[in-house]
C-alpha cells in the first residue's frame, strides 16, 4: 500500500511541476512590494473593451449608459420622457461634449435638438446633479 502511495505522490508532483513550467498565454499578475494593485497595467480584457486609456470618469459615463434598460427606452424619441432615467448618465459623464456622444450612440433615436436645456433643467431639479462636471458646464 505504501508502494502505490509513493507511486501517487511522485506522479502527482511531476504532473504538476510539468504543468508549472508552462508558460500560459495569459499570466497571473505578480506585484512587488514597491507597487500596489491599482498601478498594475490594465488587463488584456480592458484593452480589449477600449476602456484601457479611458478615465475613471469616462469608464464611469460608458457604464451609466450601459446600465440604461434599452429595451424600455430605447425607442424613445424624446429627453422629456427620459428624466430620471437619464439623471446617472448626467452625474457620471466627465462632459456635456461626452454626453452627447455616447446618448447619440446608445439613444440614436432619441432627439438631442434641445439637450442643452433639457441638462440645464435636470441640473436644476435634482441637487445630487448641481455638482457634476456637466451641470457645471451648462451653467456657465
Amino acid at each position: 500500500m505504501r508502494f502505490l502511495t509513493a507511486i501517487a505522490l511522485a506522479a502527482l508532483l511531476a504532473a504538476c511541476n510539468a504543468g508549472a513550467s508552462t508558460p500560459t498565454e495569459n499570466p497571473l499578475p505578480t506585484v512587488d512590494s514597491s507597487h500596489s494593485m491599482s498601478s498594475m497595467e490594465p488587463s488584456a480584457s480592458d484593452e480589449a473593451s477600449g476602456m484601457a486609456n479611458a478615465s475613471p470618469t469616462e469608464a464611469s459615463c460608458q457604464t451609466a449608459f450601459d446600465d440604461l434598460d434599452l429595451a424600455d427606452i430605447g425607442s424613445m424619441t424624446s429627453l422629456s420622457d427620459l428624466t430620471d432615467e437619464l439623471d446617472a448618465t448626467i452625474g457620471n459623464c466627465p462632459s456635456l461634449d461626452e454626453w452627447r456622444t455616447k446618448a447619440e450612440e446608445m439613444l440614436p433615436n432619441l432627439d438631442l435638438g434641445e439637450v442643452e436645456q433639457f441638462i440645464r433643467d435636470r441640473c436644476d431639479e435634482s441637487s445630487e446633479l448641481r455638482s457634476t462636471a456637466v451641470c457645471d458646464e451648462v451653467a456657465s
